[in-house]
């Protein structure tokens, strides 16, 4: 079996989607690299770099995740029946690890994605005000 038209083009858009937030993802940890090189890093202030280490964090899991939606898409192409929500289809790296639905793995990439941005805006702006 096969994707219907439907079902391919929604596939296509979650792809799309984690490859977009992998790529402002990993723009925001070239930003925060060339800012903890500031004087500020080495300050009294450890909320700055604090709020810097967990928005990478943040950032690299959210990445991790998308690298398992992205190598799950062409068995979900393939297998995928007339009837199947894609969202219900299950997220799993060569079919091993893990059976994270896309839906769940969307909204923990999504929330990983939010807290990062947060932890990052809230760095750069600490690293402007306090310093």
């Amino acid at each position: 079996m096969s994707a219907n038209p439907q079902q391919a083009d929604a596939i296509k858009l979650i792809g799309e989607w984690s490859k977009w937030m992998v790529a402002v993802e990993t723009g925001a940890i070239a930003v925060i690299i060339s800012l903890a090189k500031g004087e500020h890093m080495t300050s009294h202030l450890m909320i700055i770099p604090l709020s810097y280490s967990v928005a990478i964090l943040c950032f690299m899991f959210s990445a991790i995740i998308a690298a398992m939606v992205l190598v799950s898409l062409p068995a979900a192409v393939q297998d995928i029946r007339d009837n199947d929500s894609v969202w219900d289809r299950p997220c799993t790296v060569f079919g091993y690890f893990g059976k994270l639905p896309f839906w769940m793995a969307a909204k923990v990439q999504f929330l990983s994605f939010v807290v990062g941005v947060l932890a990052f805006g809230f760095g750069a702006i600490a690293s402007i005000l306090l310093v």
